[in-house]
């Protein structure tokens, strides 16, 4: 049994990595910026509409995941926004010369 969900950035544009918590083997990344539409990916279910996943985010492809959510409830045919929660806070850029 499975479920089509959808997951969408919001705050900042982030790479995300889900994980089916039911068929952990079942993992999908990707780049989400804010503004484009949600992605669908498939998840297990435990019946024929919920199910539950790992959500992780980073800024860039170079960080290490940050874990979002362990053990987020999901259901067929909804769609989840991601924040940035998990992610640390952008630093201020420094101004650059000023000497």
């Amino acid at each position: 049994m499975s479920a089509t969900v959808g997951f969408a950035a919001t705050g900042t544009d982030k790479w995300l990595k889900v994980t089916d918590n039911i068929n952990t083997s079942a993992v999908e990344e990707w780049f989400q910026k804010v503004g484009d539409g949600a992605r669908p990916i498939t998840v297990s279910t435990f019946d024929e509409s919920n199910g539950e996943v790992k959500v992780e985010v980073k800024r860039d492809g170079a960080s290490d995941y940050k874990a979002h959510s362990h053990k987020m409830p999901v259901q067929d045919g909804e769609e989840y926004s991601i924040d940035d929660t998990g992610l640390p806070p952008i630093e201020d850029e420094k101004p650059k010369d000023t000497e």
